[in-house]
């Protein structure tokens, strides 16, 4: 119960005046992060949501749940959107939910995509270096820009 209130708030936190971010379209047993359009200037906000529409809960840890990555002379460099000095408990995503944020465009200039990495198998209300979770994948969003 304690999870499903926290992703209430969550959503509720993350959502503006304007019209709200629905979830897109996923495949059934997927999971999948993406953003509301491709290209955005820097007045714009980033509107980003990963959908679980998995049959299991999937995790995220609990400071900063997605990272940044940034297209580089020599690749991808991937940061967090956050830099914590705790690392937080686990966030739950339910088997059907979502996790969304909204995000200021100015400060990400540039080519990027939006990275989770997601934890399955964990012990709900622990940091994540306790949470003894059985396996960790990432996933990544479409690029997207953002002009100066």
């Amino acid at each position: 119960m304690k999870s499903f209130i926290l992703l209430f708030f969550i959503s509720l936190s993350t959502r503006g005046c304007e019209s709200t971010l629905q979830p897109s379209p996923c495949d059934p047993g997927s999971i999948c992060l993406t953003v509301d359009k491709p290209a955005y200037s820097l007045n714009d906000t980033i509107r980003v949501i990963l959908q679980n529409h998995g049959e299991a809960p999937v995790f995220l840890p609990g400071c900063s749940p997605l990272e940044i990555a940034t297209q580089t002379d020599t690749g991808w460099a991937e940061a967090p959107l956050v830099v914590c000095v705790w690392e937080g408990v686990v966030l739950k995503i339910p088997a059907g939910g979502f996790y969304q944020e909204k995000i200021a465009a100015r400060a990400y200039p540039g080519l990027h995509k939006f990275v989770a990495a997601i934890h399955l198998g964990c012990t709900e209300g622990q940091p994540l270096s306790t949470a003894n979770c059985s396996r960790r994948e990432k996933i990544y969003s479409a690029e997207f820009s953002v002009r100066h």
